[in-house]
């Protein structure tokens, strides 16, 4: 197991759908130095070829528990009935360590429940001054209530899209095909869906409220 100052980029492997061939991809463009496994996500990076450094969750969707019990370095077994989802406990235990980065591969699946719940506990890692996000085949998400950048060379796919998680939000959008200056757009308003980079980069600033990114391709 890695000492805790080397623990720089968490990934968290949880139990929802997860593209092999487009993870194997992934890892190989993005170094990670701890892994967490969240119940059957931990069969999931043993498929993948990662040291599987933590274990956690009830295990009930396992397909071997005595087996990637085995295989971790730490284990932390929770019982079914509680307070907290397993990919919430685990992202409790990746925050305690401080990193710069927490990736989430299988945060999204056929479990929609799970998926926006997965989605909206990024709001835990606002504040924190760790950046996290979960990926899979077809988008990235975090959330922002700050100013940030996104290059072109660099997105995920070809769409952002933008998504009020406070009751209101006021951003400015520039270099982007949709620009505009202190939008105000209410939860549940679809003004800000499906934008696209047409600058090098797109800046983008967050004056009042939380949002959710979705850097997106179909």
């Amino acid at each position: 197991m890695n000492d805790i100052d080397l623990k720089k980029n968490i990934l968290i492997v949880s139990g929802g759908r997860v593209d092999l061939a487009h993870a194997a991809l992934w890892l190989n463009e993005t170094p990670v130095d701890f892994v967490i496994g969240v119940d059957s996500g931990g069969d999931t990076a043993l498929e993948l070829g990662l040291e599987l450094d933590l274990l956690i969750g009830d295990l009930d969707s396992a397909g071997d528990p005595q087996g990637l019990m085995r295989a971790a370095g730490e284990v932390r077994i929770f019982e079914p009935e509680k307070d907290d989802t397993d990919t919430g406990l685990a992202l409790a235990a990746a925050l305690e360590m401080k990193p710069e980065n927490i990736f989430i591969l299988g945060g999204t699946g056929e479990r929609m429940d799970h998926t926006f719940t997965t989605v909206m506990s990024l709001e835990q890692t606002l504040g924190s001054g760790v950046h996290c996000e979960i990926v899979d085949g077809k988008n990235r998400i975090y959330m922002r209530d700050g100013d940030f950048v996104i290059r072109r060379d660099e997105q995920y796919g070809e769409y952002v899209s933008f998504v009020p998680v406070s009751d209101k939000v006021v951003l400015s959008l520039e270099g982007m095909r949709y620009d505009g200056v202190r939008i105000c757009v209410v939860r549940g308003a679809t003004l800000c869906q499906s934008n696209e980079i047409v600058e090098e980069e797109a800046r983008i600033k967050v004056h009042e409220g939380v949002i959710l990114v979705f850097e997106s391709r179909d």
